[in-house]
């Protein structure tokens, strides 16, 4: 594992770089909208656009890099994503918000997908849990910290400079790395019609997901803002939730081997939505009541989706992971373009915390299902199960790392 950390310490200093930078861009994008005045649906449509551009860069980005090159590719693709974080504040147009936004998910997509090759290629059979986890670990604390950086600026032009400097740099350990350039592999995916008649719970549970996570990664800034939280404020709870998601990751997931998997969605589920209830039903004047719910809100939701990829797994066999984990991939990610939409568009019709009464809405009924599921077939032995394992949730490509796979 030594020489394994050796052969990555780069990369995964490009990830924390880019992390950092997308991290702060995303959730500046929001607060600005929030305090140029613009009503939900706006900043809805100007944050989704975002997931459409990371879905389609996921899915046609291979073909881009088999012909240039991981190199050219990722270095292209800093240069075009730290150009676009600049032009944001030289008109506050939504439709090019939108565009940018679009053009900034494709781009993340093609530089994740490079980085996430190479580390793919110098992790070993015995390694990839290992690496698959120090990586998430890396761009949680990066996304967390980015976040912070919130706090450093109130309406200047100077967060948007810290977070073009910080993915420009980024491109400085992959263009230099002597890590040897990986080779695309194709891999089949199920269909979704056959993915849910083997897991009805890990299609519908990534689905959910997503529509929860994303709706909260694209609004949960403009909710602070909302109701009276300043940029400062806005920061901690931003990264409240993303410490938070990091943390509670693994005491879940090893909750969820030991007991039946649906049960601990349903429990998740349902603390989610108590959770998120609370958070509707507070203001300003409740801010570290706020911290300490949006951080379990955090901790609790961004289990959701590897909980429910570790109960498609439990049902397929292990030549089977990598096609299951990128049809749930899938799932998830129509599920982050829907959450900005359907969550826009119930804070524009009733008030800003409407999005977490939405997403208690969501969390129950996902807990309903799958509590039905659970009277409709016995659960898998637990000496059958697939151990829980924090995934990625951005490219197909990390999916090859997932080590319950062959």
């Amino acid at each position: 594992m030594k020489a394994v950390l050796a052969s990555i310490t780069a990369l995964l200093l490009a990830v924390f770089l880019l992390a950092l930078g997308a991290g702060l861009l995303g959730t500046l994008l929001s607060v600005r909208l929030a305090q140029a005045g613009a009503n939900a649906l706006t900043a809805g449509w100007v944050m989704s656009a975002y997931f459409i551009g990371l879905f389609a860069g996921s899915m046609v980005m291979q073909r881009w890099i088999v012909s240039v090159g991981y190199i050219r590719t990722y270095s292209a693709f800093t240069a075009i994503l730290s150009a676009a974080s600049l032009l944001h504040p030289f008109g506050l147009s939504p439709l090019l918000w939108a565009v940018l936004r679009l053009a900034e998910g494709f781009c993340m997509a093609g530089l994740l997908l490079c980085v996430e090759s190479w580390l793919n290629v110098r992790s070993t059979r015995e390694s990839r849990g290992q690496v698959l986890a120090l990586y998430m670990i890396v761009f949680y604390a990066a996304n967390g910290f980015g976040q912070l950086l919130l706090a450093m600026d109130q309406h200047g032009f100077g967060l948007f400079a810290i977070a073009s400097v910080m993915i420009s740099i980024a491109a400085v350990p992959v263009a230099l790395t002597k890590v040897e350039a990986p080779v695309a592999v194709s891999t089949p995916n199920f269909s979704v019609a056959r993915l849910y008649g083997i897991s009805p719970t890990g299609i519908v549970g990534s689905l959910m997901s997503g529509l929860v996570v994303g709706a909260f990664y694209a609004l949960a800034p403009f909710f602070a803002i909302a109701v009276g939280l300043s940029s400062s404020q806005t920061a901690a709870f931003m990264g409240a939730a993303v410490f938070g998601g990091l943390i509670m990751q693994w005491p879940i997931g090893r909750l969820s081997d030991r007991f039946d998997r649906r049960r601990v969605i349903v429990a998740v589920n349902l603390a989610v939505a108590v959770v998120a209830v609370c958070i509707s039903l507070l203001h300003a004047g409740h801010f570290y009541v706020l911290l300490l719910l949006v951080a379990l809100f955090g901790g609790l939701s961004f289990t959701l989706y590897p909980l429910s990829v570790a109960n498609a797994n439990d049902n397929v066999d292990s030549t089977e992971v990598v096609a299951t984990g990128r049809g749930l991939l899938l799932a998830y990610s129509v599920g982050a373009f829907l959450g900005p939409l359907f969550s826009a568009t119930v804070m524009y019709s009733f008030s800003a915390s409407a999005m977490f009464v939405l997403e208690a809405t969501v969390c129950t009924l996902v807990a309903l299902y799958v509590w039905w599921r659970i009277s409709q077939k016995a659960p898998v032995p637990e000496d059958q199960r697939a151990p829980y394992q924090v995934v990625p949730r951005m490219t197909p490509e990390a999916v090859e790392m997932d080590p319950r796979g062959t």
